[in-house]
């Protein structure tokens, strides 16, 4: 029973991501539409929901896990505040009248979207303390099965009997050659020569020179080449001994080459055009990055929420290795399943993030047409997208794989099978 209950660890993890993620964008879609944003607690649960994201990735690709009881703290702190916001502002509500009441003038879509979103909390809530039990008990049951393990090689090591055989050439006495034998036949010591005595080498004897390969004395070539190299140099090698003409050393400039008198020439163009050009880059760059300052709020925002689902899960699996980041982003050759999984999630995030500004401009007159939202729900959706591709990826790169070993294993079979037949 244990053992299925750690198996559902990691899809119990990416739903309760998955839901923080959701709750993460309604209530960055509901700011939008809320003038009196006190009401309802929006910047305090989106900083919970935006955390318990965050968490769940680094427990997705970290490769550091915390200590269980600092977890487990960590858990019921979130699960507490969670309790807290969304049911204090359901019970808000209901003191209120609902929703339909004239408190709540003008806020009537906000307050319906807060049941959606305590709703989503409070089963988030439930699932992660759920996680945490597990995670609990999961860490217990490996320190126990880890003592448990040392206490086995504890045991054999123990128990183990060590042989460590004579292998000396001298016997007991101290003579040379000779070993004390005691046979287990008569039960008496035996005297004599030791079987590990040298035996005496063979005479040299040269074999004929006749059809056999030369051997070249390597350190006898190289002083030949250093001898060589110490020959005087013949006349026609010799730089000439004649001084240059007195137009080159005069400065004249009747005498320069054609190529260094352009080069000269072209030195303060190309200055001007590289200065030219360095301003207006300098301004370029920043300007369409950043948007319009009166919406630079509005776009830190969308940039923060991109690097959450792009940079922020890569960094924990590829750290500082540039060549990584630019093999897998740039080139698009990721190796391995993770890799496979961040490229997925991260294009497609940027990708929708892109065809959601498409909407922006038209006429519609429809309020999530605000900058940033389409770009946030067009991130969100083909981020969902990409994870899905992410999978189908990593299965079809496994039974890429299998298939490739299944092949050279029947492969090898065949070999054994024609050699033993052979």
């Amino acid at each position: 029973m244990s053992t299925k209950m750690y198996i559902a660890l990691r899809p119990l993890r990416f739903t309760i991501g998955l839901l923080s993620l959701v709750n993460f964008m309604i209530l960055a879609t509901a700011l939008r539409f809320s003038e009196r944003q006190n009401d309802f607690m929006d910047f305090q649960q989106i900083i919970i929901n935006g955390c318990l994201f965050i968490a769940c990735i680094y427990s997705f690709f970290g490769r550091a896990t915390w200590s269980p009881t600092y977890r487990l703290t960590m858990i019921w702190i979130i699960s507490v505040l969670s309790l807290i916001y969304s049911i204090s502002l359901l019970v808000k509500i209901e003191n209120h009248g609902g929703c339909s009441s004239t408190y709540f003038t003008g806020l009537l879509y906000r307050c319906r979207m807060q049941y959606v979103i305590s709703g989503i909390e409070l089963f988030w809530t439930v699932a992660l303390l759920a996680e945490g039990m597990i995670t609990y008990r999961q860490s217990r049951d490996q320190e126990w099965q880890e003592q448990i393990h040392m206490e086995e090689e504890a045991q054999a090591q123990a128990n183990a009997v060590h042989y460590q055989p004579d292998l000396s050439l001298y016997g007991p006495d101290g003579g040379p050659g000779l070993r004390r034998v005691v046979s287990g036949g008569d039960g008496f010591t035996h005297t004599g020569p030791s079987a590990l005595e040298m035996e005496p080498l063979p005479v040299y004897m040269p074999r004929a020179n006749k059809d056999q390969p030369q051997i070249i004395d390597m350190a006898n070539l190289g002083g030949q080449q250093q001898q060589q190299s110490e020959e005087p140099t013949p006349t026609y090698h010799a730089p000439p001994t004649t001084p240059p003409p007195a137009a080159y050393a005069s400065g004249s400039n009747t005498a320069l080459p054609s190529s260094s008198a352009s080069s000269s020439a072209g030195q303060p163009l190309g200055a001007s055009n590289s200065t030219g050009s360095a301003a207006p880059a300098s301004a370029s760059i920043p300007l369409p990055t950043s948007g319009p300052p009166s919406q630079a709020k509005e776009t830190s925002q969308l940039a923060s929420y991109l690097s959450l689902l792009t940079f922020y899960p890569a960094s924990f699996v590829l750290g500082t290795d540039i060549t990584s980041w630019l093999r897998i982003f740039i080139r698009s050759s990721p190796r391995t399943y993770t890799e496979a999984a961040l490229y997925c999630q991260g294009m497609m995030a940027i990708f929708g993030a892109w065809l959601g500004s498409i909407v922006i401009p038209l006429d519609w007159d429809r309020p999530w047409q605000a900058w940033p939202v389409p770009c946030v729900l067009g991130a969100f959706l083909f981020y969902c997208i990409g994870t899905l591709v992410g999978f189908v990826v990593g299965v079809v790169m496994r039974q890429r794989a299998a298939r490739k070993e299944f092949g050279v294993a029947a492969k090898a079979g065949k070999q054994r099978k024609k050699h033993k037949t052979g």
